[in-house]
């Protein structure tokens, strides 16, 4: 009989911790092509939206770059992030990818949907999202990798700093 309960309790607290509802929606942007897409993931609570990734694919390489990922402050820390960025990695791997890139660089939103790059404790900031990175197993890029992202930066008039890139292999 106390087994019993014991179930129905976790059954209980797992259904009052899981009620919410929560989607991903995809969204093409525009000027995407059938060698070139970008590709926005926009993840719903309960009919609002906690946050989105977006990435980019290019038809002929078997890796993708997650460029943005964003997630709204007041639905940090409660795991959402890391379920939108599990669902992006899978949805990836599904779709052929071997790895995924990513540039990590704390960045807020102001009232208009723009980017802020000036966050105050920048460094700290970064340091945290390495360390989500690390987490969901992605690790930094090699020395080689991470120079000629310097130079595409630079090229790209880019303000990142490549020896954070970091990549995931898609398991």
């Amino acid at each position: 009989m106390r087994l019993f309960f014991l179930l129905y309790f976790i059954f209980l607290f797992h259904s009052c911790i899981y009620s919410f509802a929560e989607r991903f929606q995809h969204r093409m942007q525009s000027g995407s092509s059938w060698l070139h897409k970008t590709v926005t993931i926009d993840s719903y609570v309960d009919n609002k939206k906690v946050g989105f990734i977006a990435y980019d694919k290019i038809a002929v390489v078997p890796f993708c770059v997650i460029h943005s990922f964003y997630i709204y402050p007041e639905y940090r820390n409660k795991g959402y992030g890391r379920r939108l960025l599990n669902y992006t990695c899978a949805y990836l791997k599904s779709c052929g990818a071997k790895k995924t890139y990513l540039q990590p660089g704390p960045f807020e939103l102001d009232e208009d949907g723009d980017v802020e790059n000036n966050v105050p404790s920048r460094k700290l900031k970064l340091q945290r999202l390495v360390k989500f990175y690390k987490n969901s197993q992605f690790a930094k890029t090699n020395r080689a990798l991470s120079y000629c992202a310097a130079l595409l930066y630079k090229c790209m008039h880019i303000d990142e700093n490549s020896d954070y890139l970091m990549v995931k292999v898609l398991k």
